[in-house]
């Protein structure tokens, strides 16, 4: 399966609308593509704003006819395309283009965006679309669901408990024994972390993904949604 995550690109710097990408992946199975428009372009790594510093590099990918046969190629092979628009500091007119693509060949489109964003309140895009969400969570809810997929997720209308919200840098927690996001399978979380499976949370990512690392080497093992996490121990202040 494979779904291609569009959206925001011109005018901001990857940095900005890069992190969605990877938190949407790590929110789906290994066996799930998800294709993004940043892949292979090592040119944007320099967090250069794309096309208005971008333009005149050499690269295939950067030409008119590279950009729009990977991209158009993309939504035709797309079991399902996910679009945000959050934070958009211009139209974005080519994920506009991509929309309407997907829309002719029938492979459904799910929305991300504010209330009030410019491309979330245009007529035809919001008919395009099967969805439109708020939230990247909410979008991942639905993609699993049109995806025959099982939720992933505590979903917005329910309450995170308030162990999983009082989960902080530092804290010693249990990592699931199946299904553990980013593609680690349970024979890498035991190599990882051994037989009890508990690791030091070394990072909290705004989207509400951790990184954990082994609690006595500090090496890295593996990224896991705090809503996966068992709190074992508070670390120290």
């Amino acid at each position: 399966m494979k779904i291609y995550l569009a959206g925001n690109m011109a005018g901001h710097r990857k940095s900005e609308v890069n992190d969605w990408r990877e938190t949407f992946q790590l929110m789906m199975p290994s066996n799930v593509i998800c294709a993004s428009p940043f892949r292979d372009k090592e040119y944007l790594n320099s967090d250069r704003i794309i096309e208005t510093e971008t333009r005149d590099i050499k690269h295939p990918f950067n030409t008119s006819k590279g950009i729009n046969r990977r991209d158009f190629n993309d939504v035709r092979t797309s079991n399902l395309i996910v679009a945000c628009f959050l934070g958009s500091k211009e139209k974005s007119l080519g994920t506009a283009v991509e929309i309407g693509a997907a829309t002719m060949a029938n492979i459904p489109t799910i929305m991300i965006a504010e209330k009030g964003n410019a491309h979330a309140i245009h007529p035809m895009l919001e008919d395009c679309c099967v969805d439109i969400v708020e939230t990247v969570e909410e979008a991942v809810f639905i993609a699993r669901s049109y995806l025959c997929l099982p939720p992933y997720f505590i979903p917005k209308s329910q309450k995170t408990s308030e162990t999983i919200s009082k989960i902080e840098v530092g804290d010693i927690v249990e990592v699931p024994e199946k299904d553990s996001l980013g593609g680690y399978s349970f024979a890498l979380v035991k190599e990882y972390l051994g037989e009890s499976r508990l690791g030091r949370v070394r990072e909290i990512h705004p989207w509400g993904w951790c990184v954990i690392s082994n609690i006595s080497n500090n090496e890295h093992a593996g990224r896991y949604f705090k809503n996966q996490l068992k709190l074992i121990s508070k670390g120290e202040k």
